[in-house]
């Protein structure tokens, strides 16, 4: 984005990067709690089964496994944080819809959409950078931004780029930069 007050594609690019962000961030936090439940439920029952048999042993590691299991699902409460991810995806989805349906908007209406873009950014005000340097390169490929500045991201980046912030562990590229770097 520009120095100055952000045009219709600014506020639209950094809709349509926030929108994939939040769309990624959810559906990894869905599938680690319904992974999380699953492991709960196998564990449980595998535990009351070991209580009846030879191995108490196996009983007591699966109650630890569990019990571990269930502080990480109270501590990060993934379920809860995909819900509030899925929001902000509707927020800006909403925004992005109507910024598209705006070929030629006011400055009123840019105003407007400026403001609901930081009352957004506001709430969620914790990012993975990594995730969010991902996501700004996929939207840069999809609008067809070839002079943008990409993000150089690492291998370990994207291992780990849903779990760690990684705040200042990569880079951005010149313009028209070797692409396959950033792939």
């Amino acid at each position: 984005m520009s120095d100055s007050a952000p045009d219709r594609h600014d506020l639209l690019f950094a809709a349509e990067m926030s929108a994939r962000y939040h769309r990624r961030r959810a559906a990894f936090l869905e599938t680690t709690n319904n992974s999380l439940n699953f492991l709960t439920l196998a564990g449980g029952a595998g535990a009351f089964v070991s209580l009846y048999g030879a191995g108490t042993g196996i009983a007591k590691a699966l109650a630890l496994v569990l019990a571990l299991i269930g502080i990480i699902q109270i501590v990060f409460s993934p379920q809860a944080n995909a819900m509030k991810h899925k929001q902000w995806l509707i927020q800006w989805s909403d925004l992005i819809r109507e910024i598209a349906l705006t070929p030629s908007p006011t400055p009123q209406q840019l105003d407007d959409w400026l403001r609901r873009r930081v009352a957004i950014e506001t709430e969620c005000v914790v990012e993975l950078r990594a995730l969010q340097a991902d996501c700004f390169n996929r939207t840069s490929r999809a609008m067809g931004l070839e002079e943008t500045h990409n993000y150089e991201l690492r291998w370990w980046h994207r291992m780990f780029m849903q779990v760690i912030r990684f705040e200042h562990a990569f880079e951005r590229l010149p313009a028209h930069a070797d692409a396959s770097r950033s792939a």
